[in-house]
């Protein structure tokens, strides 16, 4: 077994980091615990396996806003065996530790409302691209009609000014107006089929279109109501400290 005495700077407190910190010990089985320094930065203690312990090095070294760790300093040393689990030092400062709580709880629902738009975005543009398959189905349809009708006028002259190589020809153009016709029919199908999906998802995008904005309201509205909650309740701490 080993200790590390870890120090982290960076852009590491009023972040969530201390979490993100606890959430790693846990999964890699350490023991110890993690705190702020008034000089802005944070201090691991942990114990466990050394394997364990570099690879929780290696994860917590995070660069995704909020966080940036800009430096990792580690000493290691025999473990003592003190700690049972894995610990959060919370600030003695009541008001500043719920301060940067909440602020975090807000943070949070702001990056969900984020991705939450941009999901929403996406499936607009998914939409979009099916409406112009759709299109583009539809006039591949029209000019295989056409063709077809302008094979069937040659096949109509064709008869009329030839009639001596008529049972010849004949049995070509039939081949030919049957393989046209075959072609109308698949591309019919495939055409009412491309409709009836593009309806279905038509529909559909309006069902998930109407989910999102209703988060979206949701979201907004919880956002608010933490705000509001972080400042009242800051208020009732400034009056009962004061």
């Amino acid at each position: 077994m080993n200790r590390a005495n870890i120090t982290v700077k960076g852009r590491v407190q009023r972040a969530g980091y201390r979490d993100t910190i606890d959430r790693f010990a846990y999964q890699h089985d350490l023991t110890g615990y993690v705190e702020n320094l008034e000089d802005g930065t944070v201090k691991i203690v942990c114990e466990g396996e050394k394997d364990d312990i570099e690879r929780f090095i290696e994860e917590i070294q995070v660069v995704k806003y909020p966080i940036k760790v800009t430096d990792v300093t580690v000493k290691y040393s025999e473990a003592t065996g003190e700690f049972e689990f894995f610990d959060i030092v919370r600030e003695e400062d009541f008001t500043k530790a719920v301060y940067e709580r909440m602020d975090i709880a807000a943070e949070y629902l702001g990056n969900i409302y984020s991705e939450t738009r941009k999901v929403h975005e996406e499936t607009r543009n998914v939409h979009e691209v099916t409406k112009k398959v759709h299109e583009v189905t539809k006039k591949v349809h029209e000019e295989t009609k056409k063709v077809h009708e302008e094979t069937k006028k040659v096949g109509e002259k064709v008869e009329e000014g030839f009639t001596e190589v008529k049972d010849e020809l004949g049995g070509k153009l039939d081949n030919i107006s049957d393989k046209l016709d075959s072609s109308i029919t698949r591309t019919e199908k495939f055409h009412n089929e491309t409709v009836e999906k593009f309806d279905y998802l038509d529909v559909k995008y309006g069902e998930f279109g109407n989910t999102l904005e209703k988060l979206l309201i949701k979201f907004d509205v919880l956002e608010k109501d933490i705000r509001e909650m972080k400042d009242g309740f800051l208020k009732l701490v400034e009056h009962f400290t004061s």
